[in-house]
C-alpha cells in the first residue's frame, strides 16, 4: 500500500527530471535585431520560435517577422551553445545562429545569412514563452 502512495511521487520526480534535463524544447518569444543594429535598441522583429528534440538534435520552426522558418540545432551542454541551421519558406534566406543559453533561462545570440558576402552579424534574444 506504502508504493501505491509513493507511485504519483514518483512520476511527478521523473517527468520534473525530465523537462528539466532538456532546457531547451517548448515555445520561445524571440526578439531580433538586424546586422548593424544595437541590441539594446527596440528590436526590429519579434516572433516565436518552437523548439523539439529529434534524437541527440533538435528541429527549429518558427514565425518571425511574417516569414516562417524551419532548420535543425544542436547543443553543446559543456558550453551552453545552441547553434541552428535555418531556411524562411520557400527558401528564400537561410543561414546560421548561435545562442548561448544565459543563467536566467533566455538564449542570447547571433546569427548570419548565407547570402550575406560581408558576413553581417544580426543579433537575438530568446526567453520562455508564458503559457496562454
Amino acid at each position: 500500500m506504502r508504493c501505491i502512495k509513493l507511485l504519483p511521487l514518483l512520476i511527478v520526480f521523473a517527468l520534473a527530471t525530465a523537462v528539466a534535463a532538456d532546457p531547451l524544447t517548448g515555445v520561445w518569444d524571440v526578439r531580433g535585431w538586424e546586422p548593424g543594429h544595437r541590441a539594446t535598441a527596440e528590436p526590429d522583429y519579434v516572433g516565436q520560435a518552437r523548439l523539439a528534440q529529434r534524437g541527440e538534435g533538435y528541429y527549429f520552426s518558427g514565425q518571425m517577422d511574417g516569414e516562417s522558418y524551419a532548420g535543425v540545432g544542436l547543443f553543446d551542454p559543456a558550453s551552453g551553445v545552441f547553434s541552428v541551421m535555418f531556411e524562411a519558406e520557400g527558401g528564400k534566406a537561410r543561414g546560421a545562429t548561435a545562442l548561448k543559453l544565459q543563467p536566467d533561462g533566455a538564449l542570447r545570440g547571433r546569427w548570419v545569412y548565407f547570402h550575406d558576402r560581408q558576413g553581417k552579424l544580426g543579433a537575438e534574444v530568446w526567453t520562455r514563452a508564458q503559457p496562454q
